[in-house]
């Protein structure tokens, strides 16, 4: 809108007939009640310490899997193709930050829309292309968790804590992801009529990353 100068503004105003004293305290009584109530000098909305440390928690998931996405160099529009958004919608009414939780999430995206969009990119993986896309997945979540530890520790978080934490999550995720590969090239590896419950053929994983 744009923004008028007294001269203009003095222009624009019509000439209105003088008020009697009873009148002006009637009209100025009406402006206030529809005037917005004051704010107080000053003021301003704050967030809890707590309150940012949850909202950093909420943010751990999201920028793991990015990181492994980076690390998969998968494009954005394959990404997209696959359902990111509707994976991060489906999960962001959660409100359980547990590292249990946050790793469940981050397990969820990498079988669900990260492997999606991997396909994508390599239509029928083998067993070395999964098996890449698991040493992939593994360097991208541990640096995606060390973001996030760093984000953690300017809100207070131990580092002690933050290292255990992160440890416990590349952990379960870790063991997720690899049930899920083995899983993928027994199926790569096999006819569909295999027997199922077949011995799985072993994969050459990464381990644990260095806590460096």
């Amino acid at each position: 809108m744009p923004v008028l100068s007294p001269t203009d503004l003095s222009a624009t105003e019509p000439v209105r007939a003088p008020r009697s004293a009873t009148g002006e305290l009637h009209a100025n009584a009406e402006r206030a009640s529809r005037a917005p109530a004051p704010r107080a000098a000053g003021s301003r909305v704050t967030i809890s310490m707590a309150g940012r440390e949850a909202l950093a928690r909420s943010e751990i998931a999201p920028r793991a899997l990015d990181a492994i996405g980076k690390e998969l160099s998968l494009p954005t529009e394959r990404l997209d193709q696959a359902g990111r958004e509707a994976f991060f919608e489906s999960v962001r009414a959660s409100d359980d930050l547990s590292t249990e939780a946050t790793a469940d999430r981050i397990h969820q995206g990498i079988i669900t829309y990260l492997y999606e969009a991997f396909r994508l990119e390599r239509p029928n993986p083998q067993r070395e292309q999964i098996e890449q896309f698991v040493g992939a997945a593994a360097r991208g979540l541990d640096r995606g968790l060390r973001d996030a530890a760093g984000l953690l520790l300017a809100f207070g978080a131990r580092a002690e804590q933050l290292a255990a934490e992160r440890a416990q999550t590349f952990e379960r995720v870790r063991e997720q992801v690899t049930e899920f590969a083995q899983a993928r090239v027994a199926e790569a590896g096999r006819p569909s009529a295999a027997v199922a419950g077949a011995k799985l053929p072993e994969l050459d994983l990464p381990g644990a990353p260095d806590d460096a």
